[in-house]
């Protein structure tokens, strides 16, 4: 059982994973077909945005056209990192950029506003995008962290705070919480 740290109790089921000491306390160590699952829940279906936030630690990058999943809520939206290096963000519509190096702790997140889709690398902007539509929910697939839902596109590596919050956070709140 992987424990939520905030009021909603999402609690997830591990699933090849094994937890070692990082950053200021344990990271969640990802490798082969590992996963965390997370049953379905009204507090992950934000209705207008939200922020999606993690740090990051890849042992190594896809091979070639495939991805990685850091958290995904399949249909609605999602974080994955690319053969290439870049992560890519989906939520109304996708980008892709920055660069996410190997062996080294990243902080990454996703700003879906009203008005536009962001993306952050260690608290720098990395691209933004116009948002098109409003976000898909009342999905009852589970949520998946280190893979994407409902399985596959493991990650390899380790991932710590990974983080759901139901605001978009302005530029100078984020990789500061």
């Amino acid at each position: 059982m992987v424990r939520d740290g905030s009021s909603y109790g999402n609690d997830g089921t591990a699933t090849g994973v094994s937890t070692v000491p990082d950053l200021d306390g344990m990271a969640a160590q990802f490798s082969g077909a590992a996963m965390i699952s997370i049953p379905p829940a009204a507090s992950l279906n934000p209705p207008t945005e939200f922020t999606l936030d993690a740090w990051v630690r890849p042992v190594t990058l896809p091979a070639a056209g495939a991805r990685y999943g850091v958290f995904d809520r399949n249909g609605q939206f999602g974080m994955f990192l690319m053969d290439t290096g870049e992560l890519r963000c989906s939520a109304t519509n996708v980008v892709t950029g920055g660069s996410i190096p190997v062996n080294v702790w990243t902080h990454v997140a996703c700003v879906i506003s009203p008005t536009a889709v962001e993306l952050y690398v260690n608290g720098l902007l990395a691209v933004t995008a116009a948002r098109s539509g409003a976000l898909n929910t009342g999905n009852q697939d589970v949520v998946a962290v280190g893979a994407n839902s409902p399985s596959g596109d493991s990650f390899q590596g380790r991932l710590d705070r990974v983080r759901l919050w139901q605001t978009a956070h302005p530029a100078n709140r984020v990789c500061t919480q």
